[in-house]
């Protein structure tokens, strides 16, 4: 396993935390899918919680078909990534890169921006695993926003999103797109 957990975050490690995002700004499902995240790698590395906690969480929160997907798109990330993927304890108030990663690929999945998610992968994953990887994120975000849990579509402060956002059309927007052609 590859994913790599802090237990202690220090200031020095990640820089003020004023500058960094904070879990207490997240919407309820982004929290959910956050806390999801680091469960299953907590769990899968032996540390505590347990994969009944993460199996009970989904449950909880209306979601339990999600499990599977999840886990496996989890999986793949864990063993594929190109480097170690840092992932916070699950009470830690702030996000690493990599968990906004993980966070923006799954809302963009739920947008339907397909592309930017497998732009936002490959800074984690070979391209060959991204691919792989997809399809289990679609299906996971897929299985979120059937029980209500709607990621927004931040613009995170990652330097790989800043292109990606400029060049996409707003949700509004494709409509529109649709209307004007004839």
């Amino acid at each position: 396993m590859m994913m790599q957990t802090d237990k202690n975050i220090s200031q020095d490690q990640f820089g003020t935390l004023a500058d960094k995002q904070r879990t207490a700004d997240l919407k309820t499902s982004e929290m959910i899918a956050l806390w999801t995240i680091r469960t299953w790698v907590w769990a899968s590395t032996g540390r505590s919680p347990s994969a009944q906690s993460f199996d009970a969480g989904l449950d909880e929160a209306g979601c339990p078909d999600v499990s599977n997907a999840f886990a496996t798109f989890l999986e793949i990330v864990g063993t594929t990534a190109s480097e170690k993927v840092a992932v916070h304890a699950p009470t830690c108030p702030t996000i690493s890169d990599d968990e906004k990663r993980l966070l923006h690929a799954l809302a963009a999945l739920q947008c339907g921006h397909t592309l930017e998610a497998f732009d936002v992968l490959t800074h984690l994953l070979p391209g060959a695993a991204v691919r792989i990887a997809l399809s289990h994120a679609e299906s996971a975000a897929m299985g979120l926003a059937r029980a209500g849990l709607l990621l927004p579509d931040r613009t995170w402060k990652l330097e790989e999103l800043s292109l990606a956002h400029q060049l996409r059309a707003p949700r509004a927007g494709l409509t529109c797109v649709r209307y004007m052609i004839h």
